[in-house]
Protein backbone atom coordinates (compact mmCIF):
# COMPACT_ATOMS: atom_id res chain seq x y z
CA UNK A 1 0.00 0.00 0.00
CA UNK A 2 1.39 3.47 -0.79
CA UNK A 3 2.06 5.82 1.90
CA UNK A 4 -0.74 8.29 0.07
CA UNK A 5 -3.15 5.28 0.27
CA UNK A 6 -2.59 4.60 3.95
CA UNK A 7 -3.20 8.07 5.05
CA UNK A 8 -6.56 8.30 2.71
CA UNK A 9 -7.74 5.34 4.37
CA UNK A 10 -6.79 6.66 8.04
CA UNK A 11 -9.33 9.66 7.35
CA UNK A 12 -12.00 7.37 5.46
CA UNK A 13 -12.05 5.28 8.66
CA UNK A 14 -12.16 8.21 10.74
CA UNK A 15 -15.00 10.15 9.33
CA UNK A 16 -18.75 8.74 9.03
CA UNK A 17 -21.25 9.22 6.89
CA UNK A 18 -22.81 11.95 8.48
CA UNK A 19 -19.68 14.31 8.17
CA UNK A 20 -18.47 12.76 4.42
CA UNK A 21 -20.43 16.10 2.82
CA UNK A 22 -18.38 18.19 4.95
CA UNK A 23 -14.55 16.32 4.84
CA UNK A 24 -15.29 16.61 0.87
CA UNK A 25 -16.21 20.26 1.00
CA UNK A 26 -12.91 20.73 3.26
CA UNK A 27 -11.06 18.49 0.50
CA UNK A 28 -11.92 20.97 -1.69
CA UNK A 29 -11.46 24.01 0.00
CA UNK A 30 -8.04 23.17 1.24
CA UNK A 31 -7.22 21.93 -2.41
CA UNK A 32 -8.01 26.13 -3.75
CA UNK A 33 -5.33 27.41 -1.24
CA UNK A 34 -2.54 25.08 -1.50
CA UNK A 35 -0.62 27.55 -3.33
CA UNK A 36 3.02 26.71 -3.71
CA UNK A 37 3.92 29.35 -0.79
CA UNK A 38 1.45 27.72 1.68
CA UNK A 39 3.70 24.28 0.87
CA UNK A 40 6.76 26.10 1.28
CA UNK A 41 5.72 27.47 4.75
CA UNK A 42 4.12 23.62 5.99
CA UNK A 43 7.11 21.66 4.11
CA UNK A 44 9.92 24.63 5.28
CA UNK A 45 12.72 23.19 8.22
CA UNK A 46 12.91 26.32 9.57
CA UNK A 47 9.25 26.93 10.47
CA UNK A 48 8.70 25.43 13.98
CA UNK A 49 6.21 23.09 13.61
CA UNK A 50 4.18 25.32 16.40
CA UNK A 51 4.09 27.74 13.97
CA UNK A 52 2.39 25.75 11.16
CA UNK A 53 0.00 24.32 13.20
CA UNK A 54 -1.22 27.86 13.92
CA UNK A 55 -1.63 28.82 10.54
CA UNK A 56 -3.44 25.61 10.10
CA UNK A 57 -5.82 26.73 12.67
CA UNK A 58 -6.00 30.04 11.15
CA UNK A 59 -7.29 29.02 7.82
CA UNK A 60 -9.52 25.94 9.63
CA UNK A 61 -11.15 28.89 11.41
CA UNK A 62 -11.57 31.13 8.25
CA UNK A 63 -13.21 28.64 6.05
CA UNK A 64 -14.59 26.88 8.58
CA UNK A 65 -12.80 23.01 8.63
CA UNK A 66 -14.14 20.35 10.28
CA UNK A 67 -11.65 18.90 13.15
CA UNK A 68 -11.28 15.56 11.98
CA UNK A 69 -10.12 17.65 8.78
CA UNK A 70 -7.72 20.18 10.38
CA UNK A 71 -6.28 17.32 12.37
CA UNK A 72 -5.77 15.04 9.00
CA UNK A 73 -3.58 18.30 7.77
CA UNK A 74 -1.49 18.62 11.00
CA UNK A 75 -0.95 14.67 10.48
CA UNK A 76 0.21 15.38 7.06
CA UNK A 77 2.59 18.54 8.07
CA UNK A 78 3.58 17.09 11.11
CA UNK A 79 5.11 13.84 8.91
CA UNK A 80 6.15 15.41 6.74
CA UNK A 81 3.53 14.62 3.29
CA UNK A 82 1.71 17.45 3.09
CA UNK A 83 3.84 18.02 -0.02
CA UNK A 84 1.87 14.99 -1.48
CA UNK A 85 -1.95 16.42 -0.93
CA UNK A 86 -2.44 17.39 -4.27
CA UNK A 87 -1.46 13.88 -5.33
CA UNK A 88 -4.00 12.28 -2.90
CA UNK A 89 -6.60 14.52 -3.56
CA UNK A 90 -8.69 12.54 -5.80
CA UNK A 91 -8.53 9.36 -3.76
CA UNK A 92 -9.26 12.07 -0.90
CA UNK A 93 -12.41 12.87 -2.84
CA UNK A 94 -13.20 9.77 -3.90
CA UNK A 95 -13.30 8.36 -0.20
CA UNK A 96 -15.43 10.43 0.96
CA UNK A 97 -17.63 10.08 -1.74
CA UNK A 98 -17.59 6.39 -0.76
CA UNK A 99 -18.61 6.64 2.89
CA UNK A 100 -21.39 9.08 1.58
CA UNK A 101 -22.34 5.75 -1.21
CA UNK A 102 -21.83 7.83 -4.07
CA UNK A 103 -19.39 7.41 -6.68
CA UNK A 104 -18.12 9.72 -9.96
CA UNK A 105 -18.86 8.46 -13.22
CA UNK A 106 -17.65 9.86 -16.26
CA UNK A 107 -19.99 8.77 -19.69
CA UNK A 108 -18.00 9.74 -22.98
CA UNK A 109 -20.87 9.30 -25.95
CA UNK A 110 -20.18 10.19 -30.00
CA UNK A 111 -23.19 12.35 -29.64
CA UNK A 112 -25.90 13.58 -27.58
CA UNK A 113 -28.63 11.09 -26.55
CA UNK A 114 -32.00 11.52 -25.57
CA UNK A 115 -32.52 11.73 -21.48
CA UNK A 116 -34.40 8.65 -21.85
CA UNK A 117 -31.57 6.38 -22.85
CA UNK A 118 -29.19 8.68 -20.92
CA UNK A 119 -30.97 7.59 -17.96
CA UNK A 120 -31.58 4.10 -18.76
CA UNK A 121 -27.78 3.91 -18.93
CA UNK A 122 -27.12 5.86 -15.98
CA UNK A 123 -29.98 3.43 -13.87
CA UNK A 124 -28.02 0.34 -15.15
CA UNK A 125 -24.26 1.76 -13.98
CA UNK A 126 -26.18 2.31 -10.72
CA UNK A 127 -28.03 -1.13 -10.39
CA UNK A 128 -24.62 -2.91 -11.38
CA UNK A 129 -22.15 -0.71 -8.33
CA UNK A 130 -25.33 -0.13 -5.49
CA UNK A 131 -24.18 3.43 -5.70
CA UNK A 132 -25.69 7.11 -6.34
CA UNK A 133 -23.89 8.27 -9.28
CA UNK A 134 -22.60 11.50 -9.79
CA UNK A 135 -22.27 11.60 -13.45
CA UNK A 136 -20.90 14.22 -15.89
CA UNK A 137 -21.58 13.66 -19.45
CA UNK A 138 -18.87 14.19 -22.25
CA UNK A 139 -20.05 14.27 -26.13
CA UNK A 140 -16.58 13.54 -27.87
CA UNK A 141 -17.11 12.92 -31.82
CA UNK A 142 -13.97 11.42 -32.17
CA UNK A 143 -15.58 7.97 -30.47
CA UNK A 144 -17.38 7.39 -33.66
CA UNK A 145 -19.99 6.14 -31.36
CA UNK A 146 -20.82 3.67 -28.86
CA UNK A 147 -20.41 4.73 -25.28
CA UNK A 148 -17.17 4.84 -22.96
CA UNK A 149 -17.48 4.97 -19.28
CA UNK A 150 -14.60 5.63 -16.57
CA UNK A 151 -15.31 4.83 -12.97
CA UNK A 152 -12.58 5.54 -10.55
CA UNK A 153 -9.50 3.92 -12.29
CA UNK A 154 -11.29 1.91 -14.40
CA UNK A 155 -12.48 2.49 -18.40
CA UNK A 156 -15.19 0.37 -20.03
CA UNK A 157 -14.84 1.38 -23.50
CA UNK A 158 -17.53 0.25 -25.56
CA UNK A 159 -16.92 2.30 -28.39
CA UNK A 160 -16.26 2.08 -32.12
CA UNK A 161 -12.74 3.84 -31.99
CA UNK A 162 -12.31 1.64 -29.51
CA UNK A 163 -12.59 -1.59 -31.42
CA UNK A 164 -11.32 -0.39 -34.16
CA UNK A 165 -8.38 0.20 -32.43
CA UNK A 166 -8.33 -3.34 -30.90
CA UNK A 167 -8.81 -4.82 -34.52
CA UNK A 168 -6.02 -2.89 -35.88
CA UNK A 169 -3.57 -4.27 -32.79
CA UNK A 170 -4.65 -7.54 -33.87
CA UNK A 171 -4.23 -6.97 -37.67
CA UNK A 172 -0.79 -5.52 -36.87
CA UNK A 173 0.08 -8.36 -34.26
CA UNK A 174 -0.37 -11.33 -36.39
Amino acid sequence: MSIINTYVKALYLAIDKNEAEKILKDIEAFKNIFTKELKQFLTSPIVPLERKYELIDELSNKLNFSKKFTNFIKLLTKYKKIDLYPKMYSSLKEAALSKQGKVEVNIILARKLSKDILEDIKNKIKEILGKELITYVDIDPNIIGGVCIKIKNTIYDATVKGYLTDLQKSILEG
